[in-house]
């Protein structure tokens, strides 16, 4: 299943998806001008990055909330 090429450090492997997904994949490469594998090598590539993006925002959120909360409390 697995073919190695040692001389590019790739691996290449066969995966089932949707042909929906396909779809959004294909549509999403043409727009980007690259190829459907650039395509979902970026996208595995942003997973952890957008994961930390989004705690990120949501610890943000939490703070600005702390903040609002000890200003109202201040002008009491």
């Amino acid at each position: 299943m697995k073919k190695t090429k040692s001389e590019t450090g790739t691996v290449a492997f066969t995966i089932r998806i949707s042909t929906e997904l396909h779809t959004q994949l294909v549509e999403a490469a043409a727009r980007q001008a690259w190829s459907i594998n650039a395509e979902i090598n970026h996208r595995l590539r942003a997973g952890p990055v957008l994961a930390q993006i989004q705690t990120l925002t949501e610890e943000i959120s939490t703070l600005k909330k702390l903040v609002r909360d000890r200003q109202g409390n201040s002008s009491d």
